[in-house]
């Protein structure tokens, strides 16, 4: 009989124990569902946001992939390096009848408008033998695994990583108009790009672009480099940045 009592009361402490962390640290019990609603999806704890106008018509599907595209195109933006991905909070709205996507952030990297602009842009990227129009491209966004600034001297220029099929592509590329007088160009949404692509043996197949870039410039071109090829008609509707800051 002593056994079993002091079994319920062992028992009757670890439900208790247990009743109490269940409601430790939960300051949403008294909170409505409407309310932890709005918390979680308010946007004035936000010091900047982005309007995009989309300019294609769109189902709701396709605004949900177009969302998560710009959401990765902000992240890059914040981050100079991919593989130093910088990951944020952030609220994203999508507004189908006045075709927009918004997207509410802390600009903690203070970024720039003219920086953000660049996130709105196709950046179809096309290297291609020769500096015609028509010259023959070897690679394209799908063969870039990476792209950023990085000081040299007094200069800025531009690392550009391929991916191990671009590499291959690239070499071949670079030693078949090694003797020649034919130059590799760079062209972003069907414009030569005045940069120049630069490779030695010790960037195994990767390529340095040299330009007139200062620390902005570069940053810049980096982000248009590796942010992939959106293929959506989009412009930079409104664009506020460290709205609570003084």
């Amino acid at each position: 009989m002593k056994v079993k009592s002091k079994i319920k009361r062992a028992l009757f402490i670890v439900m208790g124990a247990a009743m109490l962390l269940a409601g430790c640290g939960d300051d949403s019990s008294g909170k409505s569902e409407s309310q932890l609603y709005e918390e979680e999806f308010a946007t004035d704890k936000f010091d900047s946001y982005i309007v995009y106008k989309v300019g294609d018509e769109l189902d709701d599907s396709r605004y949900n992939d177009l969302s998560r595209a710009l959401e990765n195109r902000l992240d890059n933006a914040c981050s100079d390096k991919k593989q130093d991905h910088f990951s944020q909070s952030r609220q994203t709205q999508t507004n189908t009848a006045e075709k927009t996507v918004t997207i509410y952030f802390n600009n903690t990297k203070k970024v720039t408008q003219d920086y953000l602009q660049a996130t709105a842009s196709p950046n179809l990227v096309e290297i291609r033998k020769g500096d015609k129009p028509d010259g023959e491209v070897v690679v394209t966004n799908e063969h870039i695994l990476d792209a950023y600034a990085q000081p040299d001297g007094g200069n800025w220029v531009v690392m550009l990583e391929f991916t191990p099929q671009g590499r291959e592509i690239f070499k071949k590329t670079a030693q078949e108009l090694g003797g020649s007088i034919v130059p590799v160009t760079v062209w972003i949404d069907g414009k030569a790009q005045d940069v120049k692509l630069m490779t030695e043996p010790k960037m195994y197949g990767n390529a340095i672009v040299t330009g007139s870039f200062d620390e902005q410039a570069a940053k810049k071109f980096a982000l248009q480099l590796r942010s992939g090829y959106l293929n959506n008609k989009l412009s930079v509707d409104v664009c506020v940045l460290n709205k609570n800051r003084a």
